[in-house]
């Protein structure tokens, strides 16, 4: 017979749920390590070998009566117990105060899949191994530059436009992070293929290749046959890009975090500027390049290991994470075959995409309905409260970031004005990016780094 080590809480929970036929995915991921394989392979099982497992199992163990009493005891429909870790806690002489977290987020509520994103996400899901979180964000991202700049929504005298900034956090580099842009990019390319072929790009690596994707048209003075210049005549040096959407796509956002320390890069600054105005320049003498109103969304994929490794501090504090959304992603299910998603069913989900494009590149100031308003009215207290040192400067933009998703939903739902349904859908999703009310999901480590508490 063989020892085992008592069952936690969260680990009898998980199997109550399994023995009551119930699909654990994402559950196992906070399973003890001693565990784990055998919660995997019993949940893999079909109903009549699982039981014949399970007493196996049991019969091999010591403390078999415990196990079986805590199984008993667990309610497989009652929330998840929380889990706490060594790790949970900064290192002493942290700026954070001590803090608990779940391994894992809680996912958004349903309000959050409100919509046409929602029905997109519904139809892949059983399709993908990949998180629906990461569909959703990615779809809400990808459609928000497709429409350019155009809608817009007006907050302390400043315009927000349609574009935002995301990153997909995975715990290892198995989170399916890639499948989940793949899905996404499905429906975005019958949408707008044109948009799809040439403004999504990669590489970004310097804030004079983020400028020139979008630069404005340059003029010189004109010359005569003699190289002198000729009072008043000015000829088009450089056309510019004409189109002023670009949706930096980076499978490897760590590379990019990577040159924001290099000496002279101006990466971090102009991407603060594309998210804020859309007005980006240089300051260099010899070949100054400038863009106005351009429209740049990103979407990055990183693992929470590289994010703890490469986002100092410095970048923390200055504004650079707060332009973002972070968000926690990990495998949702196994699929050995992958999935069958009809195309009749892409078609006519990219068809609606498409019209709602069409609709939002004829808005402009888009504003709240009253009983919006009244709902950003009581909403307006708990996201534009502050929060002390690196946690509040990451969380920082809440409001900007809630209005700017509100707009996104009500522009899919090719409507006039920012409704209840719309505001609700983006506070489900800005509750969700930063765990709040119930969790910090930020602190720093090992001195100098961010760490992203999604796990």
């Amino acid at each position: 017979m063989t020892t085992s080590s008592a069952l936690r809480p969260y680990d009898a929970w998980t199997l109550a749920k399994i023995r009551a036929g119930r699909i654990v995915n994402s559950e196992l991921a906070c399973v003890s390590a001693e565990h784990k394989d055998f919660f995997t392979r019993l949940a893999a099982l079909p109903a009549a070998e699982q039981s014949e497992a399970w007493v196996a199992h049991i019969e091999a163990i010591a403390d078999r009566d415990a196990w079986v009493e805590a199984v008993a005891a667990a309610d497989p429909d009652a929330p998840a117990p929380t889990v706490s870790s060594p790790v949970d806690h900064p290192p002493a002489g942290d700026d954070e105060a001590p803090i608990h977290v779940r391994r894992w987020p809680d996912p958004p509520t349903e309000a959050a899949f409100d919509g046409l994103a929602g029905d997109i996400v519904r139809a892949v899901e059983p399709h993908s191994e990949a998180a629906r979180e990461a569909i959703l964000t990615q779809i809400l991202v990808g459609y928000g530059n497709i429409i350019g700049r155009s809608a817009f929504v007006v907050a302390e005298g400043d315009r927000h436009y349609t574009n935002e900034f995301v990153a997909e956090v995975g715990d290892t580099s198995k989170g399916r992070k890639g499948a989940s842009w793949g899905r996404a990019r499905t429906f975005l390319a019958a949408a707008d293929g044109a948009w799809l072929a040439s403004r999504v790009m990669g590489g970004l690596s310097s804030g004079e290749g983020l400028i020139h994707a979008v630069r404005d048209s340059r003029e010189v003075p004109a010359r005569d046959a003699k190289k002198q210049i000729i009072p008043g005549e000015f000829i088009v040096d450089d056309p510019g890009e004409p189109d002023k959407r670009v949706l930096c796509l980076e499978s490897e956002l760590g590379g990019t975090l990577q040159v924001l320390s290099r000496e002279g890069n101006t990466l971090s600054a102009l991407v603060r500027q594309a998210w804020d105005t859309g007005d980006l320049r240089t300051l260099t003498r010899t070949n100054p390049i400038r863009s106005t109103g351009a429209h740049v969304s990103i979407i990055g994929h990183i693992t929470r290991a590289e994010l703890e490794r490469l986002l100092s501090r410095v970048e923390a504090a200055n504004g650079f994470a707060n332009r973002f959304l972070w968000i926690a992603v990990r495998r949702s299910k196994v699929l050995p075959f992958g999935g069958s998603l009809a195309t009749s069913t892409v078609e006519g989900l990219a068809a609606k995409l498409a019209d709602a494009a069409n609709h939002a590149r004829e808005m402009c100031e888009v504003k709240m309905n009253e009983s919006a308003r009244e709902l950003w009215a009581a909403e307006y207290v708990k996201l534009s409260e502050g929060r002390p040192g690196l946690l509040g400067s990451v969380t920082s933009r809440a409001e900007a970031h809630t209005l700017r998703l509100a707009l996104i939903y009500a522009m899919l739902a090719k409507s006039r004005a920012i409704g209840v349904s719309h505001l609700r859908s983006a506070l489900a999703l800005w509750d969700y990016f930063y765990c709040i009310p119930h969790s910090r999901s930020w602190f720093f480590n090992r001195g100098n780094t961010l760490r992203a508490r999604c796990a």
